[in-house]
């Protein structure tokens, strides 16, 4: 927003919302404002926003480097503002994310990573952006309840259960942090088939989708008018995630090839007993047989060739360097924390035992660098444990636009066919997970694994 200007005066749009923010875009300025939700409406939030762009200066940007980052600011608005916004949305917010509200004055201010003046300084040609949340990379079977399915996966059977979704998705984001194209293409069509909180699709910054199915009619019109085959998408998204980003690469697709076909043995799942098991227990079992080819520590996993290098190495380029993929950089972070949730649980137990407050403890977790170095070891470790919580949270935006004259000439650039995009890769939603949520994270896996059992009890 510039100096002086009134939210009263713009075209405020509901954007979406999750259990902690919510956002809004505004339309003729090309930029989105997240508030913070609460149950209260007595809350002071001040401090909440300060630490968010305190961790996002000191410790997301000197780790992620600034290829996938853009900066943020805090926005004040008046009450009188704040009350037209809550006017605007309150018919678009779906009902069970309504528990919640925005009572504070103040959000975080951003580009509009949909609008694309935001990535090619131009207005021209239709835009597509596609948001993925690809959630935890890294297999770590210590800090998973279920001895055959990772988090992602025996959390569908608790969303079932709770009826936040009305089938289990077949996306596991193993696959997708992979490295082997064939395993992350499927990962991409599960998403499209199941987006849930996981994908979203914006043409021209509409959204074209609901959580239940990507390919809508509006969906399919849209990609296929930019794109000519949504069985494209899948390809371009794997290219443009895996790809090394930076200024002036290109990178070619040949869309003139028979599409997959679909192994009984690698994706289909026997439906009369568990749908999810023999997708994720592969992983596990791969570990035993070192043919794995993600979350695996260096000690055991055999060495990648050059033709078949894996994502998830762990001589990944070092932090803030300008080299490697998107889901090399957050796979990266990721594999930053050794640390379960009950074992820092206990950590911070310990520390509030010994008389340190949650808040001085929370403090110490934003600083920057060369202070965090002259903390004590439980201090890093939860340092790390909360990038680690950060990272399996964020969301990629991918955003596209035909090539054109205007267009800037050091933009990463794909070809499909005969057809060029300039295309853009960010990372959002970089908060610290605040340290009281540990044992909530405890809890909830308790309850995932119920609902696996209850489910297994149906048969």
């Amino acid at each position: 927003m510039e100096e002086g200007g009134s939210l009263l005066n713009c075209a405020v749009e509901y954007r979406g919302e999750g259990n902690a923010n919510l956002v809004i875009t505004i339309k003729d300025r090309g930029l989105v404002i997240r508030f913070p939700k609460s149950k209260f409406n007595d809350k002071c939030l001040e401090e909440k926003l300060a630490t968010i762009i305190g961790y996002f200066n000191n410790v997301i940007k000197p780790r992620l480097g600034e290829r996938f980052l853009y900066p943020t600011s805090l926005l004040r608005i008046s009450s009188q503002e704040l009350e037209f916004v809550k006017s605007v949305i309150c018919r678009e917010r779906p009902l069970h994310r309504c528990l919640k509200d925005i009572y504070y004055p103040a959000g975080i201010l951003m580009p509009d990573l949909t609008h694309p003046a935001t990535h090619f300084n131009n207005n021209k040609g239709p835009t597509l952006s596609i948001e993925l949340k690809p959630k935890t990379g890294v297999l770590f079977p210590e800090n998973c309840p279920h001895t055959s399915l990772c988090n992602f996966c025996l959390k569908q059977f608790y969303k079932l259960q709770q009826g936040a979704t009305d089938k289990l998705s077949d996306y596991c984001p193993l696959d997708l942090f992979s490295g082997d194209k064939t395993r992350m293409k499927t990962a991409i069509r599960a998403l499209l088939e199941s987006p849930q909180n996981n994908l979203k699709i914006f043409g021209d910054g509409v959204l074209l989708h609901d959580q239940y199915t990507a390919n809508s009619d509006r969906c399919v019109k849209f990609v296929c008018g930019m794109l000519g085959d949504l069985d494209v998408l899948p390809d371009l998204l794997v290219a443009a995630l895996s790809s090394e980003y930076k200024h002036n690469s290109t990178h070619y697709l040949n869309t003139t090839r028979k599409k997959p076909a679909v192994s009984q043995k690698e994706t289909k799942c026997d439906k009369t007993k568990d749908p999810r098991v023999n997708n994720c227990s592969r992983q596990f079992q791969q570990r035993k047989s070192l043919t794995c080819s993600r979350g695996i520590s260096r000690e055991v996993a055999p060495a990648p060739s050059q033709q078949d290098r894996r994502i998830c190495s762990d001589d990944k380029p070092v932090a803030g360097s300008d080299q490697g993929s998107v889901l090399d950089s957050v796979l990266w972070l990721q594999n930053q924390n050794k640390t379960t949730d009950h074992g820092a649980q206990e950590i911070l137990e310990t520390l509030l035992e010994e008389g340190t407050s949650l808040e001085d403890i929370q403090a110490t977790l934003v600083l920057p660098e060369q202070e965090a170095s002259k903390m004590s070891l439980e201090l890093n470790q939860l340092r790390n444990y909360v990038l680690y919580a950060t990272a399996k949270d964020l969301s990629i935006f991918v955003t596209l636009q035909p090539t054109h004259k205007s267009s800037p000439k050091n933009c990463p650039r794909i070809f499909v066919d005969n057809a060029s995009f300039c295309f853009s890769v960010k990372v959002i939603d970089l908060d610290p997970k605040p340290l009281r949520r540990i044992s909530k994270y405890v809890c909830k896996k308790d309850e995932w694994l119920n609902s696996w059992e209850n489910w297994q009890q149906r048969f």
